[in-house]
């Protein structure tokens, strides 16, 4: 008994440490994301465990023609999926307003171009989609499961 809870505190270090690494950058700051056009628009993505944490989970995309790029810790066991590491997930009103995926850094960055031609001003399209991890087991790269944040384009 003693054992199993070790094992789920351990655990649970594990994951909240995950979040805490993805939420923060040198120095302790927390990440600053620039999707309104005058910076760097990314995703910090952390795993653990095949656990995959996202900052932000809801990305606010306030001007048109953005790349958004996700990235992992160069260190990382793990890299993005190279064919739909980031993928709108199927039936999205807004799907079309993605495209241009790329795989880069050797799998530890994504990067996909955001249109946000359709949010009309005062408006906002809620678009969710899907990271896809991978590790590599045995010589092989192997899918994690995915996770599910939110892309918010705001008019």
């Amino acid at each position: 008994m003693k054992r199993i809870a070790a094992v789920m505190i351990a655990a649970g270090i594990g994951f909240g440490g995950a979040a805490g690494v993805s939420a923060q950058v040198q120095g302790g700051a927390p990440t600053q994301n620039r999707c309104d056009g005058t910076g760097t628009c990314k995703v910090d993505v952390a795993v653990s465990l095949c656990f995959v944490t996202a900052n932000p989970y809801t990305l606010t995309v306030g001007a048109k023609d953005i790349n958004i790029f996700w990235e992992l810790d160069s260190h990382s066991a793990y890299r993005f999926n190279p064919v739909d590491g980031i993928k709108l997930k199927p039936n999205q009103p807004d799907e079309s307003e993605f495209d241009l995926p790329e795989s880069q850094s050797n799998g530890k960055k994504f990067k996909l171009h955001d249109k946000n031609s359709k949010a009309k001003p005062g408006e906002k399209t809620y678009n969710n989609y899907n990271i896809k991890i991978q590790v590599q087991s045995g010589g092989n790269w192997n899918d994690c499961g995915t996770f599910d944040p939110i892309i918010i384009n705001e008019g």
